[in-house]
């Protein structure tokens, strides 16, 4: 009798009134500037944003898609980290994982049709062929994917002319 042994959680959820939400965020992220510097693929703001401001506006903002996630989960949450990536023509990341405990979620603010998702690789590899497994959700613009935060996970080059934004944050249950 097939039974399993270990599984990985994750959550998916919509967010209400996106339109006005996404409005909100947007004005917010006026405020913080993402940049490109280094080695990065991609253009971000989390290193500049360390601001209590800032996450309080955004906990604000994202108040009830964060309280129904804590419902779901029967604890209290705490937003550790909140940032945002924006992947122009060819941008991307490579594969990382945030902590060793906790939940991360990414929120897909901007997504055209032709830009990609995130994508999930098993923390273990496939028992028949020991090939790494990977998987790409389907998601949408005003989607949350909810995620252990020791998942590892990457974006493929964005090949969409336009720009594919999203808004990606860290959570520690109390």
């Amino acid at each position: 009798m097939k039974q399993n042994l270990f599984e990985v959680p994750f959550w998916h959820m919509k967010v209400a009134n996106f339109e006005k939400k996404k409005s909100q965020l947007i004005d917010l992220l006026e405020d913080y500037p993402e940049e490109k510097s280094g080695v990065q693929k991609f253009y971000t703001n989390r290193q500049v944003v360390k601001e209590k401001d800032y996450y309080e506006k955004f906990v604000s903002i994202m108040s009830e898609e964060i309280n129904h996630f804590a419902k779901t989960l029967k604890s209290d949450l705490e937003v550790v980290d909140v940032w945002s990536v924006s992947y122009e023509t060819g941008d991307y990341q490579t594969p990382h994982s945030h902590n060793s405990t906790g939940i991360s979620a990414v929120l897909y603010l901007d997504l055209p049709s032709d830009s990609p998702v995130t994508t999930y690789i098993q923390p273990w590899p496939d028992i028949k062929s020991n090939d790494t497994i990977q998987l790409s959700v389907d998601v949408k613009e005003g989607d949350i994917f909810f995620v252990p935060s020791f998942i590892l996970h990457f974006s493929s080059p964005n090949e969409s002319m336009k720009t594919k934004r999203i808004i990606s944050w860290d959570i520690k249950e109390l």
